[in-house]
């Protein structure tokens, strides 16, 4: 990193109108390590968004959970160590996330996420690393033509990518391993989905899951999950591929091989 901010005693950024055009680049932002303070002030209104930005070979470390809107921004190349109470929450629509760590920094309650995905809409969220630990690596809630592709998704107590009411999803190439070390509540899938519809789940890999536990859990909460695809999922080392649905799930289909890979 060319620089590094600090700021241990007070949120680092604070909105008050939104940012356009801006390019943050090799700088290493550090909160402080009991991850008490934010890397933004949340937003109050849709109009305190960063627009048409580039934010790239980045550090972000011990922050709390924050939310930041982006819509038309590449996000690049950068480290994210954060949030004992709830990693980084994107919302907006027209972004590029790709090429990213993602951890966090202590032993996070299980209702809390490394990324967090939220009304994030006509994006791409590509190519990064994500280590759960004792969180969700990837949360996912009220997002449409949402594109997760090319994903490493490693190393969680839980359920790897966890969807809510969620439409237009391709969950694409991914892989999956050393995930539901200890399964609890719905977390009995590599892959947990609730109320969604329009979704494909295409040629991803899973390894080191427990014995027991299913690729994917689908779920109906408040309303019915519907026409879901799964074809070219593939499994390591004789690992079972179990599948668990609602029986009210409706228009499902699975089209995957019948071969095990060895690692």
């Amino acid at each position: 990193f060319n620089t590094q901010i600090v700021n241990s005693t007070t949120d680092m950024f604070y909105y008050t109108a939104k940012v356009t055009g801006a390019k943050l680049v090799g700088i290493s932002f550090r909160g402080n390590t009991s991850c008490t303070t934010k890397f933004i002030n949340n937003p109050v209104d849709a109009a305190q968004t960063i627009f048409w930005t580039k934010i790239y070979d980045c550090g972000f470390n011990f922050f709390n959970k924050t939310t930041i809107t982006l819509t038309g921004t590449v996000l690049t190349h950068c480290y994210f160590n954060n949030a004992m109470y709830g990693g980084f929450e994107f919302k907006g629509s027209d972004n590029i996330i790709t090429e990213n760590f993602f951890a966090v920094a202590g032993a996070s309650a299980s209702s809390y996420s490394a990324v967090y995905l939220s009304n994030f809409e006509n994006s791409r969220f590509e190519r990064n690393y994500i280590t759960g630990w004792k969180t969700i690596p990837l949360n996912i809630a009220i997002c449409n033509e949402l594109f997760v592709v090319g994903n490493w998704i490693d190393e969680s107590d839980l359920s790897g990518i966890y969807a809510v009411n969620c439409h237009s999803l391709s969950i694409t190439d991914n892989r999956f391993k050393n995930l539901l070390r200890i399964p609890a509540g719905v977390h009995i899938g590599a892959i947990t989905m609730f109320d969604v519809f329009d979704v494909r789940v295409l040629n991803n890999t899973f390894q080191a899951i427990p014995s027991g536990m299913n690729i994917a859990n689908v779920r109906n909460s408040s309303y019915l999950s519907d026409s879901i695809y799964f074809a070219g999922n593939v499994t390591y080392d004789g690992l079972t591929r179990n599948y668990n649905f609602d029986t009210d799930v409706t228009n499902i289909t699975i089209d995957d091989p019948i071969i095990t890979l060895r690692s």
